[in-house]
């Protein structure tokens, strides 16, 4: 292995060669061999008593664990008692019968064993008894051994007499004392009286089980020098009797764990108060409601106030219940995991969620909203419509420019008395009962319309009144935008796509009708309420600010400058309107606070302050009275904005009489090194004059719209980007931009690719003036006139030059940088949204998806529906198989097969001439066509759906055409059978499907299922009911985060991507209705109902489970409020999107009201039966009507609703409008009727991006792309394109050379060649790709740039031929001194750079930062540098095993073997860092920081093996009778640590390895170093066992410096 213990040296020589470094000489284990012992090896060929084994104990050897080794020392357990009597009374075959047996009756774990048990469960394992006993010692070559009665006597002798075990094994003896084990023992017991016998029965002495020499703790070390080791064993055991009390009133806490916690962290008393403390408040909470509920229920009565005594017992016992299930639940929810109780919703903010009668969406906003009257009021109206009409770049901006919407009634006031019928489709007029739509505005209408006062009223109006009834009436945005459309005017204009439909059979012409409607989105509604929020947020701030400056002018003891400058800010709050203006202000504020500090001992506390308060230069500055010469001189900052809001000098400074080098001159100090010289005090003044202007407002806010003017964008391009740019990558347009003008990124994603391209490393981006001398000094001269004097004298015009100075310093090096920043800010943000937004539209399109139509004879849809599901599979070793899945009509498996041999490359149809073919004859397919036959007979699905994700899916489509034609030649009559007449095919798009398969509702359903298997249930599934499998991925765990909807949609954070896709299932959702009963009985389809207005998940999962408590189903809409299961608000917001059916068993028998399977709120109940009154004519308003009016629709579309309107209210003196009467009348006609788009089949083009993976704007014409050749012919080289799923590729005969006529490919092709060619053709309908490997093909890439980049984009710049050759230099002169392979890998932790520069970058870090590299030769290799303790470095190798991915992208799994023997395998990077190097790295800091480290300073050097070996000959002369032992890292073997000791006559050395699980120790991982050096402690001389018989030579090879393998690992 080449990726062991690397050193960096040994990595580099690696990488400069290419050659992987032998091992050698390498342990059984993966690990350095350990150094042998003279004095040890003769011990352990002894020829003294028992030094021969006989039967009985090689017998054991066999069966022990091939890490218990025998030393004949310590007896083996089956050797206990009676042994000699044995052996005399039976004979050898006996006795090994007897101990066999007994060895199986008493199986029992070793203590290290117990010991990991515990460590990875956290459960405390009870030990049987122990049956170790000593041998006789042997008497060696003469050597006196000494005898011992027990193992801790060998451990005492070596680690000291008064030493017993660790804490971590405090278990073994105190469990019964301290409770955390099975402590009923009695045998346990005993043993527990006899430690407190020993320690002559002091109850702390139990715990005293620590070992001096282990755990160090300051406290003890205080006392111990204070008053040596007694005052020290006082202290300690002090600790314990506190801790311990401590845990008795804690529960869930082991003293083990705090004793771990206290070796590694020290005092942890602190921790545990605020244990207690959180717990006891949970607690509280707890209590607190429980009393409450009591309170609320039970009121003041007690049972003793009841005369009946029945009546009293039964209130005892339901309290007592009550209380017993109020307990169990606060148990759970104190033992549960914090993490575990979020994700399920148990935490007690959950449980304030669920009962609060408000929606759930708009709860979890509270917490960063303004307060109400703030955002329903005019101001914040007025803040929204000029962000949206002026400021904002969104979807929404275009829409309502557009104006396309849906109207009736009377146009409003500003546009006249009539609409103007060529403003309506199709010439529409008769508004007065009927829904037309307004075409929107064309050419300078927009303009007319933002100028008409009347029409901007109306839109701030209807601004407001969205903002009320979100805000103030707590109702949902879907809510409001169905049910108060009279109310929202322009807000509820629609894009073009979403459209009704136009029916020219429609009467009157032109009239919306109910099976017109179509499902839209509510871009500007929902972009209201992200204003709102902003707009909130910003008011938190100022309001935070505000109180700031308040208290700081209150606190003021006169009217000071401090107090002053507060007053001021406070009052520019009120007119700010912004965030940068908002930052101005503070900006301000600071600079005059730095001021009114200066000469104050106490430094400021506010933010960055600080930093100026810091700087010496203006302290001695004011100090010394400068600031108060300058006003002499200078007009304040204050002035100075008074001037620039004016446009003219409504204040000048006044001119010296002297130069500024005269009158500065008396501040000059010798004494003082800033102001030696009257230079110095100018600059100094300079300075603080630019400082003070660059706070000013005014004058940041003149730079910002210059800037904002004259800025503009340009990119330079790195080495990197050379290569990788081009005009088919994503990011190829950041390539060459120059001179982008700021104002030409309006609505395009444009800079979030630069900045993207920036982030990774392409190009380096610039955002300045566009000539940057002449702009700058453009933006500057106007200020300039307004801060110099008018004076002409000399002496003016040297304090105008120092004016000017000062002025610029304030622009260029204060001004502009934050500027820059605020420009790339909202540049990013602006092109953020843009990419959202197509995001969401990306989502919609999945979302608004409708079921496969299975329609039976009559055109009635198929009620009892059986659908099969198709997902193509690799096979064989590469992955499972095709998988064909059957599921019933409410999405339930019923049965599944695997094939094989359809699987994987799947053979063509191969015809013989004069022969038909058939598949059942294909001896390659014809045993799965058979069975796949059987199946489909035996099920006979109504439809076929087959996964269209890769290219062979198309094979597996046409097998299955023939299948079918076989079914229907050999069996037409159950073919014909079925209600749809024959078995429907239908290909389908795959992505949510196989989001779904991993996704945490798949493993929940169906957990023992193969992921294929979960992939093709969902795929069936969304034949059924597409939204609900969407939904299931868009709920808690945002499995849709993998589903690709967007190029750019890794660079925008998930959290911000997550709320957009939310608002596009909530629209869906809402529009389509969610059927409750159904939603109760089948779980799948549960999913959507979260997505409902006023719901959420944890709404929703309480409705359910109310639900389900009462019968399974719900009768009526009105039950859900009158029977508590929702608050009367949120029953306000879902009520009209719950269909309340007939549809589960448990709601057949009820009697349904037709009224509530409609879009009809409750409330609108009445007006909806006095309308079907009308339509029946009949005198008595009853649900009936609604019945009626249902099986008429004819009638109902011929009412007459203005008639009605004024029948109505003329009855029932209330108004009702006329959008609402049209909603309505349109649900009776059609009562939830469908609005997605029709079901449309995939056609060739859809197909074939779908299993190419990719889309047209990545894969176009001039783009090269590697190919693998599969066959060749004289005319063509078929080929598969790895990186596009394998799509098929064709190179003809003139395509393969420019300069040659090609006659026959096989002079230039051979299967399985791997080729460079470039797309020049795509056949989509044959799904074929042409390819050619001409030269004047493969370098036309300055043509393509020029196609796909520079036509596209304005300020694209194709670089001339002098550019190209720079570049091209510059490519050729970066691989000449590359030592690495480039991989464009986008992770946080790789870099494209070489060992040693990785090298020098972790060793700028801490212990365990590492840093993921290329290597430089391999592309199918990776290593992680990472920094090890003593300043070391470790290369560890990353092999990638998927296939070789084109472009030199990661290719996985990943796997990682640090020593031989142990590989680790990996999904991605993301993956590696969380389970390999985060784990690796706290352990080797836990190394490092452990009290035993001896390895050298964090940073280095590390330290020798020599040095250690003297340092512990030192420690053994100061200590005979102890061991001395430390832990080091190997300086010659990066990436081994060892376990140096001197027990015998010389210091030895054990290896060990940092692994993910532990520490790798004597062939076993230990996951602490605690537990691996007990382990030690109790064997210390284990290590004989593991020596393995090595040749003389081997050990007498020289060692030769360098990586791992290439010194032998013996012992010196």
């Amino acid at each position: 292995m080449a990726d062991q213990f690397v050193e960096d040296k040994a990595a580099v020589e690696e990488e400069e060669s290419g050659q992987a470094v032998a091992v050698d000489e390498v342990g059984g284990d993966g690990l350095p061999e350990e150094e042998e012992d003279a004095s040890f090896s003769d011990s352990d060929g002894g020829d003294g008593e028992g030094g021969e084994k006989d039967d009985d104990e090689e017998d054991d050897d066999d069966d022990d664990d091939d890490f218990d080794f025998n030393d004949d020392f310590i007896a083996k357990e089956g050797e206990e008692g009676g042994e000699e009597e044995e052996e005399e009374e039976g004979g050898e075959e006996e006795k090994k019968k007897k101990k066999k047996i007994k060895r199986h009756r008493e199986l029992v774990l070793e203590e290290d064993d117990y010991d990991l048990l515990e460590e990875n469960t956290g459960i405390r394992r009870q030990r049987p008894a122990q049956h170790r006993r000593l041998k006789k010692a042997r008497d060696i070559d003469g050597e006196a051994q000494h005898q011992f009665a027990a193992p801790e006597d060998l451990q005492a002798d070596l680690f000291g007499p008064d030493q017993e075990d660790l804490e971590d094994d405090v278990g073994e003896e105190g469990v019964g004392k301290t409770g955390t084990g099975t402590g009923g023992d009695k045998e346990g017991g005993k043993e527990m009286h006899a430690a407190k016998d020993a320690h002559g029965g002091d109850d702390d002495d139990i715990f005293d089980d620590d070992e001096d020499d282990w755990i160090v703790d300051e406290f003890e070390e205080a006392a111990a020098a204070e008053g040596g080791e007694e005052a020290a064993k006082a202290a300690r055991k002090a600790r314990r009797r506190k801790q311990q009390a401590a845990l008795a009133n804690i529960p869930g806490v082991d003293i083990n764990a705090l004793e771990e916690a206290h070796a590694i962290f020290g005092d942890v008393d602190e921790y545990l108060e605020r244990y207690e403390m959180a717990r006891r408040e949970r607690e509280g909470e707890v209590e607190e409601e429980e009393e409450e509920e009591e309170a609320d229920e039970y009121g003041d009565l007690q049972p003793s106030d009841l005369d009946d005594e029945e009546a009293a017992e039964e209130m005892r016992a339901q309290r007592a219940s009550k209380k017993k299930s109020k307990k169990k639940d606060t148990a759970m929810l104190l033992s549960m995991d914090p993490d575990a109780a979020a994700r399920h919703f148990m935490l007690p903010s959950d449980d304030i969620i669920r009962e609060t009668d408000i929606p759930e969406r708009e709860q979890i906003q509270s917490s960063i909203l303004a307060p109400v009257d703030v955002l329903t009021s005019d101001a914040c109206a007025e803040w929204i419509w000029r962000q949206l009409i002026f400021e904002s770049e969104s979807k929404a901006r275009t829409i309502i420019e557009d104006g396309v919407r849906e109207v009736e009634g009377d146009p409003p006031q500003w546009l006249g008395e009539n609409w103007p019928s060529e403003s309506l489709r199709n010439g529409f007029s008769e508004t007065s009962s009927n829904r037309g739509l307004f075409m929107g505005r064309f050419g300078n209408d927009f303009e007319a319309w933002l100028e008409n006062e009347e029409a901007q009223k109306a839109l701030k109006t209807s601004i407001k009144a969205l903002l009320v009834r979100k805000f103030k009436d707590h109702e949902d945005i879907p809510f409001i935008a169905m049910y108060r459309k009279d109310e929202l005017g322009e807000l509820l204009c629609l894009r073009s796509a979403d459209e009704p439909l136009d029916d020219p059979t429609a009467e009157p012409q032109g009239a919306i009708k109910a099976q017109c409607r179509r499902i839209r989105r509510w871009d500007i509604l929902y972009m209201v309420n992200r204003l709102a929020l902003k707009y909130s947020s910003m008011t938190n701030r100022k309001m935070k600010r505000k109180g700031i400056y308040n208290q700081i002018a209150a606190e003021s003891g006169e009217y000071d400058a401090k107090s002053a400058a507060a007053l001021a800010c406070g009052e520019a709050l009120e007119n700010s309107t912004s965030m940068e203006a908002l930052d101005d202000i503070e900006s301000k504020f600071k600079a005059a606070l730095t001021v009114s500090n200066l000469n104050e001992e106490n430094q400021p506390t506010l933010g960055k302050a600080k930093k100026v308060e810091r700087n010496r230069l203006f302290k001695l500055a004011a100090q010394c009275g400068l600031y108060t010469a300058i006003e002499s001189f200078a007009i304040s900052p204050g002035e100075f904005a008074e001037n620039v809001e004016s446009g003219y000098k409504v204040n000048e400074p006044g001119d010296p009489s002297s130069e500024p080098s005269e009158f500065l001159e008396h501040f000059v100090n010798p004494e003082n090194p800033a102001f030696v010289h009257v230079d110095f005090v100018i600059k100094c003044a300079i300075k603080m004059m630019a400082h003070s202007l660059s706070a000013e407002p005014a004058v940041r806010k003149a730079i910002r719209e210059q800037f904002w003017n004259k800025g503009a964008v340009s990119t330079h391009v790195l080495q990197p980007g050379l290569t990788a740019l081009n005009a088919f990558h994503p990011l190829g347009v950041a390539k060459r931009i120059r001179n982008k003008p700021l104002r030409s990124f309006k609505r395009r994603d444009t800079f979030l690719r630069l900045s993207a391209a920036e982030q990774e490393g392409y190009v380096r981006l610039e955002i300045d003036f566009a000539d940057p001398q002449e702009d700058l000094q453009a933006a500057i001269a106007p200020l300039q006139d307004l801060y110099v004097s008018s004076g002409l004298t000399e002496q003016s015009q040297a304090w105008n030059d120092l004016r000017r100075e000062a002025l610029n310093m304030a622009v260029e090096k204060y001004i502009l940088p934050s500027i820059k920043s605020e420009v790339r800010r909202r540049l990013a943000a602006d092109a953020m949204e843009v990419v959202l937004q197509e995001t969401a539209d990306n989502l919609w399109d999945y979302a608004v998806k409708a079921p496969v139509p299975l329609l039976d004879q009559d055109g009635e849809e198929v009620y009892d529906k059986r659908i099969m599901a198709a997902v193509y599979g690799a096979g064989d070793k590469a992955g499972p198989p095709s998988t064909l899945v059957i599921i019933d009509g409410h999405g339930s498996l019923i049965d599944f097969l695997h094939c094989p041999q359809l699987s994987g490359f799947i053979p063509k149809r191969r015809t013989v001439q004069g022969q038909a073919y058939s598949i059942f004859d294909d001896p390659k397919k014809s045993r799965d066509a058979s069975r796949l036959k059987d199946f489909i007979e035996a099920h006979l699905p109504h439809a076929i759906i087959i996964g269209m994700g890769h290219p062979e899916a198309k094979s597996l489509r046409a097998d299955l055409s023939l299948i079918l034609e076989k079914i229907l030649a050999d069996n037409p009559i159950a073919m014909t059978s079925l209600e749809t007449g024959t078995i429907l095919q239908f290909p389908a798009d795959e992505s949510i499907a196989m989001a779904w398969e991993n996704s945490n509702a798949a493993e929940m359903e169906l957990p023992t299922s193969p992921p294929i298997i979960r992939r093709a249930v969902a795929l069936a599934r969304e034949a059924l009911d597409p939204i609900a499998v969407l939904a299931s991925i868009c709920g808690q765990y945002k499995e849709i985060m993998t589903v690709r909807l967007h190029q750019l949609e890794k660079y925008i954070p998930n959290e911000v991507k997550g709320r957009y896709l939310e608002e596009v299932i909530c629209s869906v959702v809402a529009q389509l209705g969610v059927d409750l009963n159904m939603a109760a009985s089948i779980n799948w389809r549960s999913s959507v109902l979260p997505f409902v207005p006023g719901l959420g998940f944890r709404k929703a999962a309480a409705l359910l489970k109310t639900i389900l408590k009462n019968n399974g189903a719900v009768e009526e809409r009105n039950d859900l409020v009158e029977s508590g299961f929702l608050g009367p608000r949120v029953f306000h917001n879902a009520a009209p999107f719950l269909r309340i059916r007939p549809s589960s068993d448990a709601s057949r028998n009820l009697g349904i009201n037709y009224i509530d399977n409609t879009r009809i709120h409750p409330k609108d109940y009445n007006l909806a039966m006095a309308l079907a009154g009308e339509v029946s004519n009949a005198d008595v308003v009853d649900d009936s009507l609604v019945e009626y009016a249902l099986e008429h629709p004819d009638k109902v579309d011929k009412t007459n609703l203005s008639e009605f309107m004024k029948k109505y209210a003329s009855q029932s003196e209330e108004s009702v409008s006329l959008s609402k009467l049209i909603d309505i009348q349109m649900e009776l006609i059609s009562p939830y009727g469908e609005i997605r788009p029709n079901f449309k089949e995939l056609g060739n083009e859809e197909i074939f991006w779908l299993v190419a993976g990719e889309d047209r704007y990545s894969v176009k014409i001039g783009r090269k792309v590697e190919a693998r050749v599969r066959y060749v012919s004289e005319e063509a080289a078929v080929c598969n394109i790895p990186e596009l799923n394998g799509t098929e590729a064709v190179i003809e005969a003139p395509s393969v050379s420019s300069r040659q006529n090609v006659l026959n490919c096989r002079d230039y092709f051979k299967p399985g060649d791997t080729v460079i060619g470039a797309i020049i053709s795509i056949d989509s309908d044959n799904g074929v790709i042409y390819l050619s490997t001409a030269s004047n093909q493969l370098n036309s890439d300055l043509e393509y740039e020029n196609q796909y980049l520079a036509q596209q984009e304005e300020y694209y710049a194709i670089p001339d031929k002098e550019t190209l050759q720079e570049e091209e230099a510059q490519r050729k002169g970066a691989k000449q001194t590359s030592k690495i392979t480039i991989r464009p890998i986008r992770h946080p932790y790789f870099k494209n750079i070489t060992a040693g520069e990785a090298s020098a970058e972790v060793l700028a870090g801490p212990i365990g930062v590492a840093v993921i590299r290329p290597a430089a030769k391999s592309f199918r290799r990776l290593y992680i540098t990472m920094c090890m303790p003593g300043g070391l470095i470790w290369n560890i190798g990353i092999k990638e095993l998927g296939p070789t991915a084109a472009n030199l992208r990661l290719s996985s799994p990943l796997e990682v073997e640090p020593i031989p023997g142990h590989k680790f395998e990996y999904e991605d990077l993301d993956e590696l860092v969380v389970r390999f190097i985060d784990p690796v790295a706290a352990a080797m800091r836990a190394l490092s920081s452990h009290r035993k480290w001896n390895g050298g300073p964090e940073l280095g050097p590390a330290k020798s093996w020599e040095d250690i070996q003297e340092e512990l000959r030192m420690q053994k002369e100061r200590a005979p009778n102890q061991a001395a032992y430390c832990l080091a890292a190997d300086v010659h073997r990066p990436g081994a640590f060892f376990l140096g000791h001197f027990i015998g006559s010389s210091p030895r050395r054990e290896y060990f390895v940092v692994l993910p699980d532990g520490f790798y120790f004597r062939k076993k991982i230990y996951g602490t170093v605690e537990h691996m050096l007990v382990q030690f402690k109790k064997n210390p001389r284990g290590y004989q066992q593991q020596m393995p018989s090595r040749e003389p030579q081997q050990m007498m090879r020289p060692a030769v410096p360098g990586a791992y393998g290439q010194q032998p690992y013996g012992y010196v």
